[in-house]
């Protein structure tokens, strides 16, 4: 099953789209299935120079240079959503799944990050 499906896409393209406020909603929270670390989407483009890959952003707590397994403060970032799944830590794979339960805002999302 991929973790990414055409819906999730759209509503992300569609967050992009229409960014309105200095504090979005959040379309999808991934989760790691396995333990700690969250990254709750934000919005999304397809990077068409770059093979039409989609590009995500959001607020996260996982490390994603590899240096290592989590932040010590929650941080914005953009990455591709391919990432997810292929993203090891030193402790080996780690399985991400879609959280349809959370939802809020980007305030909303740093304070769960904190208190996870």
């Amino acid at each position: 099953m991929k973790l990414f499906d055409k819906d999730l896409v759209a509503k992300l393209v569609d967050a992009h789209n229409s960014k309105t406020s200095e504090n979005p909603a959040i379309v999808a929270k991934v989760r790691n299935v396995y333990g700690p670390g969250s990254f709750y989407l934000i919005d999304g483009f397809i990077d068409e120079a770059n093979n039409k890959k989609l590009v995500v952003r959001g607020i996260t707590d996982i490390d994603f240079s590899g240096e290592k397994s989590f932040l010590d403060e929650p941080v914005e970032t953009t990455l591709f959503a391919e990432d997810f799944e292929t993203f090891n830590i030193p402790y080996g794979r780690v399985h991400f799944d879609i959280d349809n339960i959370f939802s809020g805002k980007l305030e909303d999302a740093i304070k769960a990050l904190k208190h996870e």
